[in-house]
């Protein structure tokens, strides 16, 4: 799924790089400026900051550890970059809490810095 996300949001398909993202009010989302609950609120903000394909730049991540709990849920930590067309670069490290719903892996939460 990781490399499905970083794939998409690579060819500018932003609305698929959020397919991998659970589509609930319940998913959590946790960055420097707080804690923010619902995919809604969640994708709002994305959508926001990269409203056009060419802001998107070239996603790349690694994992830096990832731990099964459970046949249904695994927790990934990875380091990320976006490497803008300006030459700017975002990044950090984000750890995830995947669940597996209705036969399809899903971020329920993440916890993002930079």
């Amino acid at each position: 799924m990781l490399a499905e996300q970083a794939a998409a949001w690579n060819r500018g398909d932003l609305e698929g790089a959020l397919k991998t993202y659970w589509p609930d009010e319940r998913i959590t989302w946790v960055h420097h400026g707080g804690v923010t609950h619902g995919f809604a609120t969640f994708a709002e903000g994305i959508r926001a900051q990269f409203a056009e394909p060419g802001t998107m730049g070239h996603y790349s991540f690694e994992v830096l550890d990832a731990r099964e709990i459970n046949p249904d849920a695994a927790l990934i930590v990875l380091r990320w970059s976006i490497l803008a067309a300006n030459a700017q670069e975002l990044g950090g490290v984000s750890t995830r809490l995947w669940q597996r719903r209705l036969g399809v892996w899903e971020v329920t939460f993440e916890h993002a810095s930079d």
